[in-house]
């Protein structure tokens, strides 16, 4: 059934200072887990994104949102990968979903 696979959008907007993120989900819940929580088993459709900037790693969302602080001038790529609460890849169709946007600060 496709229609419960995982899907992936992102999009960004500068807000004068940097860039704020909207990643936008099908079929997948972010989940935070408590402190005390430190062994969350997996579950279908819910994790958390790992947030990556021109391939370095800069953070996990537990939200459908974050922002990215100003930037030097340059391009740049923001890629957001869906990941199960025990940190595997988010998967559709055999490949791990992801989405990638564009930025150019100036």
């Amino acid at each position: 059934d496709s229609s419960a696979e995982l899907s992936l959008e992102v999009t960004r907007q500068a807000d004068g200072e940097g860039w704020d993120l909207a990643v936008e989900t099908r079929n997948f819940e972010f989940f935070r887990p408590d402190q005390a929580e430190s062994d969350v088993p997996d579950r279908p459709g819910q994790g958390h994104a790992h947030l990556y900037l021109n391939g370095l790693k800069l953070g996990r969302l537990y939200s459908n949102g974050a922002t990215i602080g100003a930037l030097p001038p340059g391009r740049y790529t923001v890629r957001v990968a869906l990941n199960s609460n025990r940190h595997r890849p988010g998967m559709a169709g055999g490949k791990p979903v992801e989405a990638r946007a564009e930025i150019t600060a100036q």
